[in-house]
């Protein structure tokens, strides 16, 4: 048996056409995203997010307490906002 693991476009160029629907303006419009980008199982609107001078806080919706990977998700979005905002 031969297994090849290679994808069919490997190595080739790839062009995409893509629309922005929306321009996140906010810090909170932001977060929200980049929280719903590692938990997309919860609307980000369901995250309630204080900001202070050099920390975030996030509370999370009860529905996401036991989803499977959810330590992850949250190491996750720690990095991101670190990341991208510097708090």
């Amino acid at each position: 048996m031969l297994l090849d693991f290679n994808p069919p476009l490997a190595g080739k160029t790839l062009v995409y056409d893509v629309t922005v629907q929306k321009k996140l303006k906010t810090k909170e419009e932001k977060v929200g995203a980049l929280i719903h980008r590692r938990i997309p199982i919860a609307e980000a609107a369901k995250f309630k997010l204080v900001f202070e001078e050099k920390a975030l806080s996030v509370e999370m919706p009860e529905e996401t307490f036991y989803l499977e990977g959810v330590q992850v998700a949250k190491r996750g979005v720690s990095l991101d906002v670190q990341k991208f905002f510097l708090i």
